[in-house]
């Protein structure tokens, strides 16, 4: 999965273990596999990621939640080329900005994240998280088709996604701390699993790198990526934004 969504799923769902239990401390994100390029992340108005959480908690925030917005998948290649970012509950809007500033760096922690307010423009858009599960299966199940069909190499990544959905006991490949271990009942674990096993959008050998000469054959490919591309979005805002407040 993209690694700039991938912390931002991790930094919303264990802010809100924190968010929810008075006698918590806030997650360092440096501890967590999400963040483990990062040599340092920060917030406008705060050192770090601990300090604004408790910011946060302290001015009455009592929820954090994801959102995000389709562009085209090619880009998320690149470097802050994603439409996604943080809400917290008193309304303010937090986008993250990557950049490599120690590429030398012994233990590979070449990049710092530093988050800065935004105005998006628009309210968060409320998902029907029974409609985006049944958009991710049926974009898989689309986008498995075509890859059986033209010989991709992908059709792997696809039926695991579809299995995950499934599975009575997803996993999270490298990422096991994506969430906490409290606070996310099986389908959400079960949607996360698989839209992390299923992520082929990337940079050089992703899917974005496919090309086909047949004119109709390159159409049906835009159209299932455009198609997938969006039901992963939707899916992983919905199962990320369902923690359930459990404290365990």
């Amino acid at each position: 999965m993209n690694g700039e969504l991938l912390q931002l799923i991790t930094l919303v769902a264990h802010g809100n273990r924190f968010l929810v239990d008075p006698t918590a401390t806030p997650p360092d994100p440096h501890s967590l596999t999400a963040f483990r390029y990062d040599r340092s992340v920060a917030f406008d108005g705060a050192d770090d990621a601990r300090s604004w959480l408790t910011a946060v908690r302290e001015r009455g925030g009592a929820r954090l939640s994801l959102d995000a917005e389709p562009v085209d998948p090619h880009l998320v290649a690149f470097a802050n080329a994603g439409r996604w970012w943080i809400w917290t509950s008193d309304g303010e809007a937090w986008r993250g900005e990557w950049a490599v500033t120690d590429p030398d760096a012994p233990n590979h922690r070449i990049w710092t994240a530093r988050f800065r307010r935004f105005e998006p423009g628009a309210a968060p858009v409320t998902r029907v998280p029974s409609a985006a599960r049944a958009g991710l299966e049926q974009a898989l199940a689309k986008a498995s088709t075509f890859a059986a069909n033209y010989t991709t190499g992908f059709k792997e990544w696809f039926d695991n996604g579809s299995k995950a959905l499934h599975s009575s006991r997803p996993t999270f490949k490298r990422h096991d701390d994506l969430v906490p271990d409290g606070g996310y009942g099986l389908a959400a674990r079960q949607v996360l699993a698989a839209a992390q096993a299923a992520w082929v959008f990337g940079g050089m050998g992703s899917w974005n790198d496919l090309v086909f000469d047949d004119d109709a054959v390159a159409q049906e490919y835009t159209e299932v990526s455009v198609r997938l591309f969006g039901a992963l979005l939707d899916a992983i805002v919905v199962a990320t934004n369902s923690f359930d407040g459990a404290v365990r």
